[in-house]
């Protein structure tokens, strides 16, 4: 079973929930995802860290809410951005280009589709230009890529007289 099979399915228990089930057993199962994939308190111990955390946390300028969601069986807690109602951690600097590589390298998308896929499930200071810069310079992607579209140019061709 994959791990998408398994958040279908939980996503489809909790949906018949009533509210304040509800938003205990999303946030349970969100961590649980963090922790299947083994980057949960690892993650957390390097945003204790993090300049840049520290700075968003301080902001007065910063848009995002910023909520620490406790991971379960552990005493750590995962800072989130909860301001587009889905929670997105907080990627420390030593944590963003493992990130890029472990959604990037399932597809090799592009520019674009690379940035809308982590921008809807990570935050960091300057996320679009790190991928777009990332992305450009990936090798698989530029082997990948049809740098010009060849024509047939339009001519006419003589009639052979015979076989």
């Amino acid at each position: 079973m994959y791990l998408w099979d398994i958040t279908a399915t939980l996503r489809t228990l909790v949906a018949n929930l009533e509210d304040s089930a509800r938003l205990v057993c999303v946030t349970t199962v969100k961590a649980a995802v963090l922790l299947v994939n083994g980057n949960g308190p690892t993650m957390a111990k390097s945003q204790l860290t993090d300049k840049h955390l520290k700075a968003l946390q301080s902001s007065p300028q910063c848009t995002s809410v910023i909520e620490a969601i406790s991971i379960p069986n552990s005493d750590l807690s995962l800072y989130c951005d909860v301001s587009t109602g889905h929670q997105r951690p907080i990627v420390p600097l030593e944590w963003r280009r493992v990130v890029f590589n472990s959604l990037h390298d399932l597809s090799h998308p592009g520019i674009r589709a690379a940035q809308k896929l982590l921008t809807t499930r990570y935050v960091w200071p300057g996320i679009n230009a790190d991928v777009r810069r990332w992305a450009r310079i990936c090798i698989s992607c530029q082997r990948a890529k049809i740098h010009k579209h060849t024509t047939t140019p339009h001519s006419s061709f003589s009639v052979p007289d015979s076989r």
